[in-house]
C-alpha cells in the first residue's frame, strides 16, 4: 500500500467568516463529522463515511486581500485499491459541491439533496453481504 496526498486549493471572493459558518453548514447537513477545529489556526478535520472506512480532509483557511479567503484542502490516505482514489476525489467533490451552494445561499434542504459522491456503495455491500450469507447458509444446511 502507497500513501498518496490529494490536495485542493482554492480562493474564494467570500470572507473568511463567511467561508467558516459554510463550512460548519456544510458539514452539518452534508452527514459529515467534525473531528476537530481550530478558530485560531483556522484549520478544520473532517471526516466522511465511505463505505466501509472513514476519510478525512484537512482544510486550512487563509485571509487574503479584497474579503477574499483561500481554502486548502488535503486528503492523506493510505492507497487500498484502484479505485481508492477515485473514491476521495468523488468525497472532496461532493464536499465543494455541497460547500459552494452553501456559500451562495442554498437552504439546508437543498444541501441535503446534492448527491453524496458515492452514491449505491451501500446497495452493493448490502448485496454483497446477501451472497456471502446465502452461500455460508447453503454451505452449512441452513436452506
Amino acid at each position: 500500500m502507497s500513501s498518496l496526498n490529494i490536495e485542493r486549493t482554492l480562493d474564494l471572493d467570500f470572507p473568511m467568516e463567511k467561508v467558516k459558518q459554510d463550512i460548519e453548514r456544510t458539514v452539518k447537513v452534508g452527514a459529515y463529522a467534525m473531528h476537530s477545529q481550530n478558530d485560531i489556526l483556522n484549520t478544520y478535520r473532517i471526516g466522511k463515511l465511505t463505505g466501509l472506512e472513514t476519510i478525512s480532509m484537512n482544510v486550512t483557511l487563509k485571509s487574503l486581500e479584497n474579503s477574499k479567503t483561500s481554502i486548502h484542502i488535503v486528503v492523506s490516505e493510505k492507497i487500498r485499491n484502484s479505485g481508492h482514489q477515485v473514491t476521495v476525489d468523488k468525497m472532496i467533490d461532493a464536499f465543494l459541491e455541497r460547500f459552494s451552494k452553501a456559500l451562495t445561499g442554498a437552504a439546508d434542504e437543498e444541501l441535503k439533496n446534492v448527491s453524496a459522491g458515492n452514491k449505491g456503495c451501500m446497495l452493493t455491500i448490502l448485496f454483497i453481504l446477501a451472497i456471502g450469507i446465502t452461500a455460508v447458509a447453503s454451505a452449512t444446511g441452513l436452506f
